[in-house]
C-alpha cells in the first residue's frame, strides 16, 4: 500500500471512532406524556369540561395554551396560560390539565424536570354537540 492510501484509511477510522463517540455520548431525553396516553387524556378533557356559561353564550372559543413544570416525580406545578380569549375558560382549562397524571420525562432513561404546553380547545359547537349526543353532562 501506498503512503496516501495509509494516511486515508487512518483518516476513515478516526472519523467512524469519532463518530461513533458522538453516538454514544448523546443524551436520550424523552418528552412526558399523560400515563393514560394523549388520547385518553384530551377525551378526559372533553368529558370533564365545564364550559363557562358566559363563554357559551357568547360563543366565545379558542384553544388555551397550558404551560406548566412536569417534576421528576411526574407531579406538574407552575400552571400558567396563554393565549388567553376568555379568563373564566383560562381557569377551567388550568383545572382541566391539573386533572392529567403525568410520565415525567426522561434523560438517559433518569427523570427529568421538564417544561411543558398542553393545549386546551374550547368550542361551544363541539361542547353543545357532546351535550346532545350525552358525551358530557352540561355543567356550565
Amino acid at each position: 500500500m501506498n503512503t496516501n492510501m495509509l494516511k486515508y484509511n487512518k483518516i476513515n477510522i478516526i472519523l467512524v471512532l469519532l463518530f461513533i463517540t458522538n453516538i454514544l455520548s448523546a443524551q436520550i431525553i424523552h418528552q412526558p406524556e399523560p400515563i393514560s396516553g394523549n388520547n385518553l387524556a384530551h377525551k378526559m378533557i372533553e368529558q370533564h369540561m365545564k364550559y363557562p356559561q358566559n363563554a357559551l353564550d357568547n360563543k366565545l372559543g379558542g384553544k388555551i395554551d397550558v404551560l406548566f413544570t412536569i417534576e421528576k416525580n411526574g407531579n406538574a406545578t407552575g400552571h400558567r396560560v396563554e393565549n388567553v380569549f376568555d379568563d373564566e375558560c383560562a381557569a377551567e382549562a388550568i383545572h382541566l390539565v391539573k386533572l392529567i397524571q403525568w410520565k415525567p420525562a426522561t434523560k438517559d432513561a433518569l427523570p427529568i424536570e421538564y417544561e411543558y404546553k398542553f393545549t386546551v380547545e374550547f368550542s361551544p359547537k363541539t361542547y353543545l354537540k357532546n351535550i346532545k349526543n350525552k358525551k358530557v353532562k352540561f355543567i356550565p
